[in-house]
């Protein structure tokens, strides 16, 4: 879903906000809907590491 920040800046959302469809135990959702905090730690690579000494070696020549 495309929409703005708080400074007008263009945002993309992964998907619509709002109530979380698979809001089951253990889940952020299920912890927020508790009243509880839910804190998960992202990382996001999309590096394909495994193309790297290919790539490696195309370079080299």
């Amino acid at each position: 879903m495309r929409t703005k920040d708080p400074h007008g800046r263009e945002i993309f959302w992964v998907g619509p906000a709002g109530r979380g469809a698979d809001a089951g135990a253990g889940t952020d959702f299920h912890a927020i809907e508790e009243g509880a905090v839910a804190v998960t730690p992202l990382k996001v690579d999309l590096t394909r590491h495994d193309s790297l000494p290919q790539i490696t070696e195309w370079l080299a020549g």
